[in-house]
């Protein structure tokens, strides 16, 4: 009995060794997908943000970025990125959308998109955005108070990766 007891342990510590070891697996490729962001072929980064009391469609073009050197800070931004993800914060001060512009081939471009957030605290987190969900998130007329929580909905409560406040002058 202590031997199918201890076969039975060996077991489980073998697949929850597995699960985590799959979990570590799927964050370093969701990582390197983020960091995949700092592409050589990298174009352009037009900045929306959420903003109340606008007469504009939101999410509101507020930048756009394409001089080398702005594209090189913003490269070494993505690459400082954490590798652990969490959870968005429960109070967000902040809601911009980053769309990076590629040269494709053919002259063609190609998008990817990230939310960016700024929480109450200040800290950064940064999320992928699907084309489907970027629909979503392109749907408000205005944008209210109101309106922060379903953005997040949209955009998801899990899979944020903490970084640093993305600083050009």
């Amino acid at each position: 009995m202590k031997q199918i007891a201890f076969l039975l342990l060996l077991i489980s510590f073998l697949c929850s060794y597995r699960n985590s070891d799959v979990s570590h697996t799927n964050n370093d490729q969701n990582h390197n997908s983020i960091i995949s962001y700092s592409n050589n072929s990298l174009k352009s980064v037009e900045v929306s943000m959420y903003r109340t009391n606008s007469v504009r469609g939101q999410p509101e073009l507020i930048n756009v970025y394409f001089e080398q050197a702005e594209i090189e800070i913003i490269k070494n931004w993505i690459m400082n990125t954490t590798k652990t993800t969490t959870s968005i914060p429960s109070s967000t001060h902040s809601i911009f959308l980053y769309r990076f512009i590629y040269q494709g081939l053919n002259n063609t471009e190609e998008q990817k998109i990230l939310a960016y957030v700024t929480a109450q605290n200040n800290d950064v987190f940064i999320h992928q955005i699907s084309a489907e969900t970027l629909r979503k998130l392109n749907g408000f007329d205005t944008f209210q108070e109101k309106d922060r929580s379903t953005i997040l909905s949209y955009i998801g409560e899990d899979d944020w990766y903490k970084t640093n406040e993305l600083i050009i002058r």
